[in-house]
């Protein structure tokens, strides 16, 4: 029986190295954080800077969201758990969005904290809008969820300034989002609103006095 020789490396030629043992590496599934970089506050961090346990990635599905990567340009006023910048298609001057900086869905599953935080800039928004625009009223709303209207899937709180004339008959506000049920007053014979009636003197007093 003939009897296996070693291998002899060849003068000036380096050995050949033992083919390691590779095995395939299952595919890993790009995920981001539940924020754009640089728009929220420090992951599990709170309102008070106390660290929380950190929430659970988003997928990737979510990175299109227009509120989670705005333009710094764009934000007019922001404290640490929300921001506030005018809406892009805006029904009146001065319309406005007050947003959380969490990727968050409705107003229902927010924190006290980010209402609280919310409801501060929703302050702010306001008082920009009455020094630029001197509006006569506001419409103040949130569509959360679909059937509500809710085209972004990330919580934005509408003001929208109203003037006087804006349309004919503003009476109901929010209440048109059902037309059909918005107006109540018609069947109960309320008049068409007008200028505001003089209020009569009480007896005793003179205009001026």
């Amino acid at each position: 029986m003939l009897e296996a020789r070693p291998t002899r490396a060849i003068a000036g030629t380096p050995a050949r190295q033992p083919t390691p043992d590779v095995r395939p590496v299952h595919p890993v599934t790009p995920t981001r954080p539940d924020r754009a970089v640089g728009f929220g506050p420090p992951r599990g961090a709170g309102s008070a800077g106390a660290v929380s346990p950190p929430r659970p990635v988003k997928p990737v599905a979510d990175v299109a969201c227009p509120f989670c990567c705005l333009p710094a340009a764009r934000i007019l006023g922001a404290n640490g758990l929300a921001v506030w910048l005018r809406d892009a298609f805006p029904v009146s001057p001065g319309h406005s969005l007050v947003i959380p900086r969490r990727h968050v869905g409705s107003f229902f599953e927010i924190s006290d904290d980010e209402r609280a935080a919310m409801l501060a800039l929703l302050d702010q928004a306001r008082a920009r809008a009455d020094t630029e625009f001197h509006p006569d009223g506001f419409n103040v709303g949130i569509n959360d969820g679909r059937a509500a209207g809710q085209t972004v899937p990330h919580l934005h709180m509408h003001l929208i300034p109203r003037f006087a004339g804006d349309v004919a008959d503003p009476r109901g506000g929010v209440r048109w989002v059902i037309a059909d049920k918005a107006d109540y007053w018609s069947a109960r014979g309320q008049p068409e609103p007008g200028p505001p009636r003089p209020q009569p003197m009480p007896s005793g007093r003179s205009p001026g006095s």
